[in-house]
């Protein structure tokens, strides 16, 4: 856990705590004891795993259920699990592990645009 708060122009106080719940199963029980209304959940995603998972459906029988299969698992979910306590939960996704594909702005856009579509329908 990590804490600051600061006073912007404006005048209000404000406390930003973050908590990092690193994503472990044997742990999602005890998450739900932090999720408040007022929370910005950072959701992380893992862009080598999802650039290896893009590559891999491409050879695949059945490339769209692969990757739909892989959001699931590595994205929605925890979009899932919070949304079941705060249906209208503000989400900001953030991209881990650019270095690992080079930082190749096509193959972030790749990602980004994919991840998107597939966000969008599951709204």
């Amino acid at each position: 856990m990590f804490s600051w708060s600061f006073d912007p122009a404006d005048n209000q106080r404000y406390a930003v705590t973050l908590w990092d719940f690193a994503g472990q199963d044997e742990y999602q029980s005890a998450h739900s004891l932090f999720f408040t209304r007022r929370t910005v959940y950072l959701q992380c995603v893992n862009l080598q795993a999802y650039a290896e998972a893009l590559r891999s459906s491409e050879t695949s029988d059945d490339p769209e259920t692969q990757m739909t299969q892989f959001v699931e698992t590595n994205v929605l979910k925890w979009i899932r699990v919070v949304c079941a306590y705060y249906p209208a939960a503000c989400f900001v996704f953030v991209g881990t592990k650019a270095d690992l594909v080079g930082h190749d702005p096509q193959v972030l856009r790749t990602i980004g645009d994919d991840l998107m579509r597939r966000l969008r329908r599951n709204e």
